[in-house]
């Protein structure tokens, strides 16, 4: 699907050695110049990667002359190989998280009005991704956050003491 604004480019998508493109991609010229100042791409995993050690996973940001991503520039990529990666070990991990605001500016021009994501996986790997580009700075994933213990903390004397 074509999108006027930004937005989602991916939504649960299963990347399997078949899959190449984003679901979605962006139509950047539909998109007022200034928005782009401060614009962040994200990917989440979504689904646990299946495969092995040596299935590589790769995540290209693009700029294309058309909706389908066949003539590309690449903005940004990611590649990572195996699956024991953290970023692909557990749902909700972050893969890449980038401020693409000064590069996609530059790269704007009449010829190249698409942006969206090609996708690589060999071998027998499978992933599932969340992907947007979006105006502002994304917030932090929920971790799990550590026990704080009082224990040991020094008491904080002041200088009058």
């Amino acid at each position: 699907m074509i999108l006027p604004k930004l937005g989602k480019l991916s939504v649960a998508q299963a990347l399997t050695p078949t899959t190449q493109d984003s679901t979605n991609v962006i139509l950047m010229s539909a998109i007022p110049f200034a928005a782009w100042a401060d614009v962040w791409l994200t990917i989440d995993t979504n689904v646990i990667a299946t495969g092995d050690g040596s299935d590589v996973f790769d995540f290209s940001l693009v700029v294309s002359q058309e909706d389908t991503l066949d003539t590309n520039l690449e903005v940004v990529a990611q590649r990572i190989t195996g699956i024991a990666d953290s970023r692909l070990a557990t749902a909700g991990n972050r893969i890449m998280e980038v401020n693409l605001g000064s590069m996609l500016t530059r790269l704007m021009d009449a010829d190249y009005d698409y942006l969206g994501l090609v996708l690589g996986v060999t071998g027998g790997a499978t992933l599932s991704i969340d992907a947007v580009i979006q105006s502002s700075r994304p917030q932090t994933i929920p971790r799990k956050q550590p026990v704080v213990s009082n224990v040991g903390v020094p008491t904080h004397v002041s200088a009058g003491s």
